[in-house]
């Protein structure tokens, strides 16, 4: 069998908006809701702290007493919001995975923006998708840690989850005439669990430190990118040679298209003026 690899071409999409699906946490019925701009200020002040103490010690790291006492309100108000520290860590967690899931879309608009080709586009975006797993870990392993005995903490998990795949499906979607995988769907999510799944042993996200991955970063993050685009931008080549001919005719189209981009003017540049001389 030979292996044909595939290129890619150039490609023109909308920046996708952020949409508020994750409610703010006041808004939930584990947590009632201040009404006054001064309880309001220290119930703030409460989910900082525990989302700092959550990052830092884990959930069995902490109480509320510390977040009582670190936060500079009474252990009274903090009941008179939350009936116990599960309520407060589950709006931790909305807090925390709303502001997530908005960097993902500003993240995902910002490849869509600056990469015309699939062969750029993989790399870039499992580095991107590696940084923000890494900038999150320390909350995302406490929330991972904690969903098998929380119902409520695994299901909002599993939302933030389901978004980011949507969201990397749909970036590299858009370019799926570039995918020599017979479904382009199945290839595209494929390489986001692998990828994800990697990432997240590596980081030790919901597991114990001492099982987290060995060996360079930029090197581990370099591998996960060639392993995604052979995999999606690799055809077989049949017994008859169909795929090679099929394969040697989209590369020469991608070749053309890559060209084309390379040659037009970015937006707000000058074009260059004609020699004379």
């Amino acid at each position: 069998m030979t292996l044909r690899l595939r290129l890619g071409g150039p490609r023109v999409h909308r920046p996708v908006k952020a949409s508020n699906q994750m409610t703010d946490p006041t808004n939930q019925n584990f947590v009632r809701a201040p009404s006054q701009g001064r309880s309001r200020a220290s119930f703030e002040r409460v989910l900082e702290t525990a989302t700092e103490l959550l990052a830092t010690r884990g959930y069995e790291g902490f109480t509320l007493q510390d977040v009582s006492v670190l936060s500079k309100a009474s252990i009274g108000s903090i009941y008179g919001r939350v009936k116990g520290k599960d309520d407060l860590v589950r709006a931790v967690q909305i807090r925390v995975l709303q502001k997530a899931d908005d960097e993902q879309i500003e993240m995902f608009n910002s490849l869509r923006s600056q990469h015309a080709s699939l062969a750029s586009l993989i790399p870039a975006t499992i580095f991107a998708t590696a940084e923000y797993l890494k900038s999150h870990g320390a909350l995302f392993s406490a929330f991972m840690t904690r969903a098998p005995f929380d119902p409520v903490i695994a299901s909002t998990g599993k939302m933030s989850f389901h978004k980011f795949l949507q969201g990397f499906k749909s970036l590299l979607l858009a370019h799926r005439d570039e995918i020599a995988a017979p479904d382009p769907h199945r290839s595209v999510e494929t390489c986001f669990v692998v990828v994800y799944a990697a990432l997240s042993r590596y980081l030790g996200l919901g597991m114990p430190s001492e099982m987290s991955g060995a060996g360079g970063w930029e090197d581990f993050k370099s591998d996960l990118s060639r392993m995604c685009l052979l995999y999606m931008t690799t055809e077989l080549e049949t017994s008859n040679g169909e795929g090679a001919k099929k394969s040697d005719a989209v590369r020469q189209t991608a070749k053309r298209r890559q060209r084309k981009a390379e040659n037009r003017p970015r937006a707000g540049s000058l074009p260059t003026p004609p020699d004379h001389n």
